[in-house]
């Protein structure tokens, strides 16, 4: 009677003493009695296995879990799509928004003086298409520079409404009818003086291209070839895992460049270019990361 008392008094306390909750004395006694016991102790073992499961839900616990992990194998197959069309969207609107610049010829820019001053005005056959743009203005008192460009895309050719003439605005203020104005073809040959005496001292003016697509690019490769051999000689390492990862920022950088420049490495739209690069090269990682851990979850069924 005594010990079936004990018991008793143990088996309420078998829950305080798993947690850590008894006073020392009671933790004492109760260990004491374990000792002795064995059927306190399966109810002790019971407590830290947890609560058993009902038969019908044990046995569809592995099939739930079956379908758990298929769900997020397809939701991830789904988002890498996604991010693959991305990155060709963005590459087809970096297409279809590349600037084609237009010749003097094309853009047919007119000088006209008006009662607001000297207007620039493109009336060219695709100057009705186009975006023009004051590249930049140096006044120097009477020998005062003006250059200026213009250019279309394929998304403007096609969805542009038409227009006669396309004005370029007024020359800012110390420019006169009679100033120089340059033209700039945008292909790296020298501007074309559509008008006044030229750049005081005589010669030629030529407009260069922005070079910096070019250093980032030999960057990336450097940084590419650096990490790649980090981690083909690391791979089975812990840091595998990271150098795999700061591997596919620059090779997605160089995925991102030939996506929308191509095999170019000048611009005259640095902040375009470079923007739709980042973008494309930032959905390719992402794509390239999601890939890997599908690849790591396939190898370990």
């Amino acid at each position: 009677m005594e010990t079936n008392l004990e018991c008793g008094i143990v088996e309420d306390l078998l829950p305080l003493y798993k947690d850590g909750l008894t006073r020392p004395d009671t933790r004492a006694f109760v260990e004491a009695h374990l000792k002795t016991c064995e059927n306190c102790r399966s109810r002790l073992a019971g407590l830290d296995a947890g609560p058993a499961l009902p038969a019908a839900l044990a046995e569809r616990a592995p099939l739930a879990a079956l379908r758990r992990r298929m769900l997020q194998t397809r939701l991830k197959a789904a988002l890498l799509a996604a991010l693959l069309v991305a990155a060709v969207l963005c590459s087809a609107f970096g297409y279809l928004s590349a600037p084609q610049y237009l010749s003097p010829e094309q853009a047919g820019i007119e000088i006209r003086q008006t009662e607001a001053g000297a207007q620039v005005v493109a009336v060219g056959a695709l100057a009705k298409h186009s975006v023009c743009r004051v590249m930049a203005a140096e006044p120097d008192g009477a020998a005062s520079v003006l250059v200026i460009s213009c250019w279309t895309t394929p998304l403007e050719r096609r969805f542009a409404a038409p227009n006669t003439e396309h004005s370029l605005g007024f020359l800012p203020a110390g420019h006169t009818a009679d100033s120089s104005v340059y033209y700039c073809p945008g292909d790296g040959t020298e501007d074309v003086l559509l008008n006044g005496p030229g750049i005081p001292g005589g010669g030629g003016l030529i407009t260069l291209p922005r070079l910096t697509l070019g250093y980032y690019l030999l960057a990336a490769a450097a940084l590419a070839a650096v990490l790649g051999a980090a981690w083909a000689l690391l791979r089975k390492k812990p840091a595998g895992p990271v150098l795999g990862a700061l591997f596919r920022l620059p090779a997605c950088y160089l995925a991102g460049h030939l996506l929308i420049k191509g095999t170019k490495t000048v611009s005259y739209n640095l902040g375009r270019d470079l923007s739709l690069i980042l973008l494309t090269a930032l959905l390719l990682w992402c794509a390239c990361q999601l890939a890997a851990v599908l690849w790591r979850s396939r190898r370990q069924r």
